[in-house]
């Protein structure tokens, strides 16, 4: 990812970080209390090898963005 990246949203510059993960990074549609079984895993936490992920956020918008 870029070392320079502006907030789609708001235009503003990106601090860049790290997301942490520990056991994966899971997306899906709807909302889950407990369970996440149904969800797509974007991230496999065995795959990284240590659970932190590149990203980059905008304090503004409370926005980030990161690869998967």
């Amino acid at each position: 990812m870029s070392e320079e990246l502006k907030c789609p949203s708001c235009g503003q510059p990106m601090e860049k970080g790290f997301i942490q993960a520990p056991e994966g990074l899971f997306w899906d549609k709807e909302k889950h209390n407990w369970e996440v079984l149904s969800s797509e895993q974007l991230i496999n936490y065995i795959a990284l090898r240590i659970p932190n992920k590149e990203a980059f956020r905008c304090e503004n918008c409370k926005l980030v963005v990161f690869r998967y």
